[in-house]
């Protein structure tokens, strides 16, 4: 019962037996190892509803005992994540649910329709280590889950902290990364056997709720939403690397969240010297997927549409944005499976579980650790709908920097109005909190198509004007990207005209924080 403090690790089965054999391991091991095979099957309705609601229910034999587990999100349901029970065999005990997540969604009804959906078969290894003044328990998996036909192989470390300091738990983290190439997974079991019973390995992960509560602090708020940005990062690496182009905007969006959220909470943070380390970090990770997602924008948006023209110009602009298109994917590919990228997603998780910021600060910045995340969340969101309300009467005179400058604060209020949005609902709350949001979007979405106009000019003189990039038709190709760029500035009026009314209803809707 109860909320379990744990790092799943991935690693390449062939360096998984390098752990065990480890001297490092041996050093700190606290007890003898055990071995034991744990078959677990999912079951859920034909529609996914449980999944649907983020939950998951599974029967597990490990050993000779037989377990029932229900588990939710923890970033899309509140208080407590899993609730464990025995049962005498592996049929499934619906009168031990209650009080658990999976009650709610449960009658008569849909408790018949629950079937498995997918299993998963490992040989457990469980090795107790001391490491530091804390308890630290190391499972290494080898196994595979299982969909009907199909087949994924399971390779991971999972670190429990049983006793003691998350640090020390992020210590054996990063020990274990110099003995393998451990890379930080923030997917479970259950969802990667979703993904493959819906024939998706490679799914894009979208954002997902984050549900805070009224009590916590702001400290407390500020880790939980961390997580949740991180999560939405690490869980599309696959997409990007089977070049989804859905799945680097996706990885691009949760980066940029994360970005927010540091700066959201920078009164927090900006004590740690750390935390521009984070910065860095996040800035170069954003930097090498760029590319990919501008080149596919221009691409889908603005070359395609011209391709139907009998032009050989137009055919030829296309190969040759095809082209920069898949080494732009490639770049984005690489740069997640590199060593760089696996340490940063660690580091980042470490500093956002014991990191200085949680304990440094002087006389005030350890009062708004504890400040209620309610009131925190109230004064900053009124800080930022004023700045953007500010500019009102001056966007005709905005020039193309400052519009940047707006589209990013448009952003980052959008960002934090979905953060808190559990802590303002219900009634007028709610109505008015969409009505922003709704008029936020479309601030920055007109302004990002501006935005994008300008990238895409850019694009155009790469492609066709410079380098050994003009090969044939240099001028019909010429041709047709300035045929584009004629079209997206005749466009620009009105997205101009769009971006002012959008930061007009901004302006004057309604605050849901202090209704």
């Amino acid at each position: 019962m109860g909320q379990e403090t744990e790092l799943k690790l991935t690693v390449p089965r062939s360096e998984l037996t390098k752990v065990g054999h480890s001297q490092l391991i041996r050093s700190k091991q606290a007890a003898a190892r055990r071995d034991v095979d744990v078959i677990s099957v999912y079951y859920d309705t034909r529609r996914r509803d449980l999944n649907k609601h983020g939950v998951s229910f599974r029967l597990r034999r490990q050993g000779n005992e037989y377990l029932q587990t229900v588990k939710a999100n923890f970033d899309a349901y509140p208080g407590k994540k899993e609730w464990e029970c025995s049962i005498s065999d592996n049929k499934p005990d619906f009168g031990a649910v209650k009080g658990t997540a999976l009650e709610p969604l449960l009658d008569k009804k849909s408790a018949r329709q629950l079937k498995p959906v997918f299993e998963t078969r490992v040989r457990r290894t469980i090795v107790p280590l001391k490491w530091g003044a804390s308890e630290v328990e190391v499972a290494v998996d080898r196994g595979q889950v299982k969909a009907a036909r199909l087949r994924a192989p399971i390779s991971e470390l999972e670190l429990e902290l049983k006793k003691g300091d998350a640090s020390d738990l992020f210590a054996a983290a990063h020990a274990l990364a110099k003995i393998v190439p451990v890379r930080l997974s923030m997917l479970s079991k259950a969802e990667l056997g979703y993904r493959l019973a819906d024939k998706e390995p490679a799914r894009p992960f979208k954002t997902a709720p984050v549900v805070l509560d009224c009590e916590l602090t702001t400290a407390n708020a500020f880790r939980q939403i961390g997580y949740a940005c991180l999560r939405q990062v690490v869980a599309n690496e696959a997409a990007v690397e089977a070049r989804h182009s859905e799945g680097v905007h996706q990885m691009r969006i949760g980066l940029r969240r994360m970005r927010t959220a540091l700066a959201v909470f920078s009164d927090l943070t900006d004590k740690d010297s750390h935390v521009e380390r984070v910065k860095d970090s996040l800035k170069w990770i954003t930097g090498e997927l760029g590319p990919a997602r501008d080149v596919d924008v221009y691409l889908r948006k603005s070359v395609m549409p011209i391709a139907k023209e009998p032009s050989r110009g137009a055919r030829a602009l296309v190969r040759v944005t095809t082209q920069d298109r898949k080494m732009a994917f490639a770049r984005a590919r690489d740069a997640i499976c590199s060593d760089r990228y696996r340490a940063i997603i660690l580091d980042i998780a470490a500093w956002l579980n014991s990191g200085a910021w949680m304990t440094k600060g002087g006389a005030i910045v350890p009062a708004l650790r504890g400040r209620p995340i309610i009131n925190f969340a109230a004064d900053e969101l009124e800080r930022r709908w004023r700045k953007i309300a500010e500019k009102k009467k001056k966007f005709d005179q905005l020039d193309a920097r400052q519009r940047h400058k707006l589209r990013i604060s448009a952003k980052k209020l959008r960002y934090s109005t979905e953060f808190f949005a559990t802590l303002f609902s219900g009634g007028k709350r709610t109505k008015r909190r969409r009505a922003m949001s709704k008029a936020l979007k479309r601030l920055q979405t007109t302004l990002g198509d501006l935005n994008d106009f300008a990238i895409h000019d850019k694009l155009a003189k790469k492609l066709v004007l410079t380098g050994s990039s003009r090969g044939k038709y240099p001028r019909r190709k010429a041709f047709a990207a300035g045929l584009i760029t004629g079209k997206e500035r005749s466009k620009s009026r009105s997205l101009l005209k769009g971006g002012k009314s959008a930061l007009r209803d901004v302006a004057k809707a309604k605050t849901y924080w202090a209704a």
